[in-house]
């Protein structure tokens, strides 16, 4: 009797033994395949997000080069004139305020719509000199930087003791200042415009990661002689003077497409130029010129101007407003 109840406690232990060890196994292969499952999951995830990089760097890269290129269509020459000329007027601040009214309208015509100069303290700048450093491009518009080295001057009050008696004096102190700025604009139809005051920045880095895309290096030996000069000077005097009567009889012989202005304006004087070589026997001028209004008001506009020659003398194939 015994013997039976024990072989049938036996055959119920291995009953519950192969049940337990049924459903270990059924658990194990279940945990195994969410492992499996949880281990898939995970490499797509880090898969997608090496993808969703490559995508972000390549767009990075094409963002990139588009910036090159549209630094690229910028005339540098032109940029670097009309910077020049700005840079010329807002680095020097005068001690005079008549003085200062005078240059706070030089500026304006290079200042988009809208942009207020900020006040000026009671120091005063003087430009020793400059250069360009680099240009990027940031979203809608394009960043150039320069290196500028100036003398600040600034009234510093001193006290000093005589015979019981505290004087108090002024003095000029100096200080030279080298930095770099940057100075925002935007370029559309051939024309710069400023977009907002020039503001301090670092040094920035030659690399497309760093931004700055485009270095501004304009070799000296570009330029024509000074003879070269004097001729273009000469034929632009008179070409200006018969452009503001914008008659076309005349005009015809001096530009390739003549055309003028109305009368309204009298050509004043040619204020600065520069001449460079410009392609196979060109020549780019690129000029600021002097106009009166009718009320005697003196203005100036900058140009960029591209002569030939034909038949011995200087003839304007194209003519583009840079400001």
């Amino acid at each position: 009797m015994w013997g039976k109840k024990h072989k049938k406690s036996k055959e119920r232990s291995k009953k519950v033994i192969d049940y337990v060890l049924a459903k270990r196994v059924v658990r194990g292969v279940s945990v195994g395949f969410v492992l499996v499952f949880v281990g898939v999951f995970i490499r797509m995830l880090v898969i997608t997000q090496q993808v969703l990089h490559l995508q972000q760097d390549i767009k990075t890269l094409t963002e990139q080069q588009q910036a090159v290129e549209k630094v690229s269509d910028i005339d540098h020459r032109a940029l670097q004139f009309f910077m020049s000329d700005f840079l010329d007027i807002y680095v020097n601040v005068p001690k005079d305020s008549e003085a200062i009214k005078t240059r706070e309208q030089q500026l304006k015509p290079f200042y988009a719509v809208g942009v207020n100069q900020s006040p000026l303290t009671h120091a005063t700048r003087e430009k020793k000199n400059y250069s360009f450093v680099g240009l990027k491009r940031e979203k809608e518009r394009y960043v150039a930087i320069f290196w500028v080295h100036y003398v600040v001057s600034e009234p510093v009050e001193k006290e000093k003791t005589e015979q019981d008696k505290v004087i108090k004096t002024v003095e000029l102190k100096q200080t030279e200042v080298s930095n770099y700025v940057a100075i925002p604009f935007v370029y559309e139809y051939d024309k710069f415009v400023i977009v907002s005051e020039p503001y301090p920045t670092s040094r920035p880095e030659y690399t497309l990661s760093g931004h700055v895309v485009q270095t501004l290096k304009l070799s000296d030996s570009d330029r024509v002689d000074t003879q070269e000069v004097k001729g273009v000077h000469a034929f632009l005097e008179q070409f200006f003077k018969k452009f503001v009567v914008g008659n076309r009889d005349e005009l015809k012989y001096m530009m390739s497409e003549p055309f003028g202005l109305d009368g309204r304006l009298t050509f004043f004087k040619i204020e600065k130029l520069d001449v460079y070589t410009h392609g196979q026997g060109e020549l780019q001028a690129l000029v600021k010129v002097g106009f009166k209004d009718m009320g005697g008001f003196v203005f100036q506009t900058h140009f960029s101007v591209v002569l030939t020659h034909q038949d011995g003398k200087y003839v304007i194939r194209d003519i583009q407003y840079i400001n």
